[in-house]
């Protein structure tokens, strides 16, 4: 392709006689393109040359996103404008999500008293898509939903790498991304029949987490607004977890592979701990990848105070007194007075005290909780309902105070469901 350099041989800026003749001569350009008959025998304007030429031998652009930003704005830099409209897009969603779940859930509980199980759809919900606290029957459905959003969860986790490296969205990742969308429509819509169109479920962490990872990529895949190729897709890894819990509690695959006895239990929980730690790290590191690209939102720079210190504000001062406690350190904070220096020993030792009793104190509960003892403290119906009292050969006299309001018929509400066995 000739440029305009090419043209401008000198350098003048503009294009002599000699520079234009020569420029058809080497592209053998016809003269009813340039309808240049007669020699020029003025210095033409270089813009105006550059207009005709390109206007003549139009050149497809190319260019990438990451390309065009950096001529038109001299960066490639994100800003929370670029992102205004997915976090708006998932606004929406889920308001309409909200929204129709009212009359679904009043549509489908009608439905479901009028037939009482009688009719194909609810034999099928029950037998391939189970109800809120019912597995399904058959499992291969939902073997077969949890495998794929685990693979295409961890597909997108990966191309949302790649994108922040090539700092554009290529057409193919563009309907791959859309593909799997389908794919994550699909489980949300089998997780929202479950629980029998319930609104609640709209704003459950895994649906909210499903929403917000998920519209960005299908805005993208069909009006092509996918030039922000920074997205909340990263997201996405927390479903792997979902998955590996669903596809184990299913098929016990992981299990299966673990040696038998203790060992096996403790090979088995520290995978699955490697696995929330790595899940944990991708999303940290997202989430700061994210929020550094942004940068500060446009009203909310933090206003700073120049010391020795360096430039410090309130909310500075929190971050590194958190970093302090943590015994963490990153450096980029360093007290320079005596008196400062002074009380961030303190704050260190008073943070060391601090983790190391709450940390006794969490191991305690637990130890009392799994010897039988502490203290049982009700917090609802559905949690009473499901405990059962078993007094069996242990018990030498019964409690009839205790034992009478328990089993008591009359009661509006029996505090437990119990089953009492007599001592023999």
């Amino acid at each position: 392709m000739v440029t305009f350099d090419d043209i401008d041989i000198d350098g003048s800026g503009t294009i002599t006689q000699a520079e234009w003749f020569q420029l058809i001569n080497k592209t053998a350009l016809n003269d009813t393109a340039l309808a240049f008959e007669e020699p020029i025998s003025c210095t033409l304007n270089s813009s105006l040359i550059k207009d005709i030429f390109e206007d003549v031998y139009p050149v497809e652009d190319s260019r990438t996103y990451c390309e065009k930003q950096e001529d038109m704005h001299g960066s490639c830099d994100i800003t929370w404008g670029d992102v205004t409209w997915e976090l708006v897009s998932v606004a929406i969603v889920l308001a309409l999500n909200f929204t129709f779940a009212f009359p679904l859930n009043k549509l489908y509980k009608k439905h479901a008293q009028s037939d009482a199980g009688r009719s194909g759809f609810q034999w099928w919900k029950l037998v391939f898509v189970g109800a809120k606290n019912r597995e399904p029957v058959v499992y291969g459905f939902a073997l077969l939903l949890d495998s794929m959003q685990a693979l295409f969860s961890v597909i997108t986790v990966c191309l949302w790498i790649k994108k922040t490296y090539d700092r554009s969205v290529h057409d193919v990742i563009k309907y791959v991304e859309l593909l799997m969308s389908w794919a994550y429509i699909c489980h949300y819509m089998y997780r929202f029949l479950r629980v029998d169109f319930s609104p609640l479920f709209v704003f459950s962490l895994y649906s909210v987490l499903d929403v917000v990872s998920a519209v960005p990529l299908i805005r993208a895949g069909y009006d092509g607004v996918g030039s922000t190729w920074l997205s909340f897709s990263y997201i996405r890894v927390v479903f792997v977890i979902y998955s590996f819990h669903s596809i184990e509690k299913y098929t016990s695959f992981l299990k299966q592979l673990m040696p038998r006895g203790r060992s096996g239990e403790v090979v088995y929980k520290l995978c699955e701990l490697a696995l929330v730690f790595l899940v944990i790290l991708v999303i940290m590191a997202g989430t700061i990848f994210g929020l550094e690209a942004l940068g500060k939102i446009p009203g909310m720079e933090d206003i700073t105070l120049t010391t020795g210190m360096g430039d410090v504000s309130f909310f500075s001062m929190f971050y590194f007194i958190c970093v302090t406690i943590s015994t963490v350190g990153y450096g980029d904070f360093s007290p320079t007075t005596l008196l400062s220096r002074s009380f961030s020993v303190v704050s260190i030792i008073a943070g060391v005290i601090f983790f190391t009793m709450a940390t006794n104190e969490i191991v305690d509960i637990i130890r009392l909780q799994a010897s039988g003892l502490g203290s049982y403290k009700p917090r609802g119906s559905k949690q009473i309902s499901r405990h059962v009292v078993l007094c069996g050969g242990a018990v030498n006299n019964w409690n009839l105070t205790i034992l009478q309001p328990m089993i008591q018929v009359t009661a509006p509400r029996p505090l437990w469901r119990g089953c009492c066995m007599p001592p023999h």
